[in-house]
């Protein structure tokens, strides 16, 4: 069983910006994130639609929280951009959005593989360094990493090492061995 929820954009939109960026942030940037969501649904519109929907709730999509998830700046946000669209050469623009950048953003390329003449790394001036994710690491021992691909359905035997081999422009890991 599929539960469908049927709402218009400008709607959907309400639940998704608050999800998506806090809903204390400056109103211009929730202005920004209210237009650059638009933009992803009209982009997005069928992408599930042999099942009979267009996009899920989930960072798979974009996150939804409908009606409980609104908030009355996000809601203002949505209502002052509303229609507002995000165009590259004429046609609706490919976009991505995050939680964080760790304060520069990655070329579209060393993420999705494909070139995006926009979607450029670019020095992020407003992420805050106290964000949970500006610096990160995470601590895998070799057995829990076996444990994870095994589960992937990858089977590579005893991990004897483990090394940082390449990094991206931005510093960000690229590639293990």
């Amino acid at each position: 069983m599929t539960l469908i929820n049927i709402v218009n954009i400008e709607q959907y939109l309400y639940g998704v910006v608050p999800a998506e960026i806090e809903a204390d942030a400056p109103l211009e940037a929730i202005k920004a994130q209210a237009v650059a969501a638009r933009t992803y649904t009209y982009r997005n519109i069928n992408r599930y639609s042999k099942w009979g929907f267009d996009l899920v709730d989930t960072v798979d999509s974009q996150v939804y929280r409908g009606y409980d998830g609104e908030r009355a700046t996000t809601n203002q946000a949505v209502n002052e951009t509303k229609g507002k669209k995000m165009l590259y050469n004429g046609s609706l623009a490919q976009v991505f959005y995050f939680a964080s950048s760790g304060g520069m953003t990655a070329n579209v390329k060393e993420v999705w593989g494909s070139e995006i003449p926009y979607l450029v790394s670019v020095p992020d001036p407003y992420e805050s360094q106290t964000s949970y994710r500006y610096i990160w690491e995470k601590t895998l021992t070799a057995e829990e990493i076996k444990k994870i691909l095994f589960i992937s359905g990858v089977e590579i035997g005893d991990i004897v090492s483990v090394s940082a081999e390449e990094y991206s422009p931005q510093g960000e890991l690229q590639y293990l061995e």
